[in-house]
Parts: structure tokens; C-alpha cells; sequence
């Protein structure tokens, strides 16, 4: 009751809708559920807001596509790969992890060829060149040996083998990833609680397009949104997805200032920094302008 009459109290009619910063594709042959599922849970994460659609339905435009988890050689039409590797070339990201496909062309976006396809009988070890002291382990039943031509390794397999990539194509940039991050995700308990570092690949990818963002925080446990009131002024929502309250650094960038916090608690300026804290299971809402 208390947080529906602060709700009427606001000088707003209703939220406007969100900033995004891509499209999630769902394709056939998966489990769409459990791949939606984790992209949006890894994407919040990351810092990353994402709207989703079909790979049947026609392609709409974005600045980031990501296809999570595609499986065998229908996950769509080769006149939608076609489009979709036209837009990278264009400017567009893409990211791509592999289940069990069978991608054509494949060397030339992904600037990596494949040697050979073999049935995994271990899950995938995922070494990061951005967290070399950590080893990401995924369930997966098939594995690439790839050899890169064009593309930076950006992760290996213990072995060496690349495993994590991301090659640049035209104006754009594709990402590859040779395990089903997301589907695994979707089935390890305690995967998606925030501290995993599976987020860590995301943020490989959110590192690597324009960031129109007016705030920034880096716990995965928090989300943000925006929501533009005007040109010059951006609601910010923070909201505590744990049991217990997080304080958290906030980065604006440059050109914005806090304005007014409509509530939670006031936040500390650090430097450039704001120290903000959100109670547990609760929210912070920010007005920022510029």
C-alpha cells in the first residue's frame, strides 16, 4: 500500500519505456525458454538492456544481436543469416554462442575456421584473457577445434584451443563462442545468482559498443534502467535483486549530474564517483540531467 500511494505521489503519469540496447534472437531447434531466460538475467548483469524477438519474424533493426544457444543446421534461414551478416558489416554487434550448429559462412564473420567437431565427454573449461585467474566450466556436448585467421582470442580451452572470440567485419563486430553459455546457465542452480562470472563474457561484448548510457554500476546483482523524461533528464531505477542491501559505485558520464533521488537513500559523491546504496529486495530511483 505505502509503495503504491508513492507511486500516485510521482509528478509522472506513467514510466517511460526503458532504454535498450539490443535484440535477443530465439531460434528453432532450442529450448527458447531456457536460452531467453538467461541472456536477459546475464545481459542485466552486464549492464545491458535487451528486447527479444524470432528469428522467423523479420529482422528489426539494432545496434547488438546476440543468438544464444544455436543448435543443428535449421536454427534459421540462410536469407536471415544473410541479412543478419549484412547489418554487422554495416556497423551492428553480433554475438553468437554454439550448441550444436552448423553456420554457413562461417570463417569469414567469425574470422576463425574450424579443424574439427567432436563430442565432448567433459563439460567446456573457458580460460579469459580479461580474468586469467578464473576458469569458467560449462556442460556442453560438442566442441570446435578453430583456428583463428582474423579473429583475436578473447578465451581457450586449457589445451590452448580457442574457444572465446571476436573478429572485426566491415563497420561491425562479430563475437563467437564455442559452448552453450546460456543453456548451461539455465540448468546449473546458483548459475544466474550474480557472482558466477559467466557475466564476465558479456561484458566482453558490452565493452565493445557505444555506450549511450547516462549511469553506470558495476554489481551484477543490481539491475538499472533508464528511462528518458526528456532530452536532457533520465529516470534511473537500481534494483536490488539480493536479500541484503549493496552499496555499489555509480558512474555518470560525462555531461550528467544528479538531480534529485525520488527514493531510497540519498547517495554519497566519491570522487567521480557516486556511492549508492540499495536496501535488500528494494530500489533506488535517481532523476539524472545533463
Amino acid at each position: 500500500g505505502s509503495f503504491r500511494r508513492w507511486l500516485d505521489s510521482l509528478p509522472i503519469g506513467s514510466l517511460p519505456p526503458r532504454l535498450t540496447d539490443g535484440i535477443c534472437i530465439l531460434t528453432h531447434g532450442q529450448d527458447q525458454w531456457a536460452n531467453a531466460l538467461a541472456t536477459f538475467v546475464l545481459a542485466k548483469q552486464a549492464g545491458l538492456d535487451l528486447t527479444f524477438q524470432y528469428s522467423d519474424q523479420p529482422l528489426r533493426p539494432a545496434s547488438l544481436y546476440l543468438l544464444p544457444g544455436l543448435r543443428h543446421g535449421e536454427s534459421f534461414t540462410r536469407h536471415f543469416w544473410l541479412d543478419l551478416e549484412a547489418r554487422v558489416r554495416a556497423g551492428a554487434t553480433l554475438y553468437v554462442s554454439h550448441d550444436d550448429c552448423l553456420l554457413s559462412p562461417f570463417a569469414e564473420p567469425f574470422g576463425l575456421q574450424v579443424e574439427t567437431r567432436w563430442r565432448r565427454s567433459s563439460p567446456a573449461i573457458i580460460q579469459l584473457a580479461s580474468h586469467p585467474e578464473a576458469n569458467l566450466s560449462l556442460p556442453a556436448s560438442f566442441g570446435l577445434t578453430l583456428a583463428p585467421s582474423s579473429a583475436e582470442v578473447l578465451g581457450r580451452e586449457p589445451d590452448g584451443n580457442p574457444i572465446w572470440a571476436r573478429n572485426k567485419l566491415g563497420q561491425g563486430t562479430a563475437y563467437f563462442l564455442g559452448a552453450p553459455l546460456e543453456q548451461a546457465c539455465a540448468d546449473m542452480p546458483g548459475a544466474l545468482a550474480g557472482q558466477s562470472g559467466f557475466d564476465w563474457i558479456y561484458r566482453d561484448v558490452m565493452a565493445g559498443i557505444p555506450d549511450g548510457r547516462a549511469l553506470r554500476q558495476p554489481e551484477p546483482r543490481i539491475g538499472t534502467t533508464e528511462h528518458p523524461l526528456s532530452d536532457s533528464q533520465r529516470l534511473v531505477v537500481l534494483i536490488n535483486y539480493s536479500p541484503e542491501p549493496i552499496e555499489t559505485p555509480c558512474r555518470l558520464a560525462a555531461g550528467w549530474d544528479l538531480s534529485a533521488t525520488w527514493y531510497g537513500g540519498q547517495p554519497r559523491s566519491a570522487g567521480a564517483e557516486l556511492r549508492c546504496t540499495v536496501g535488500a529486495n528494494d530500489a533506488l530511483v535517481l532523476v539524472v540531467r545533463t
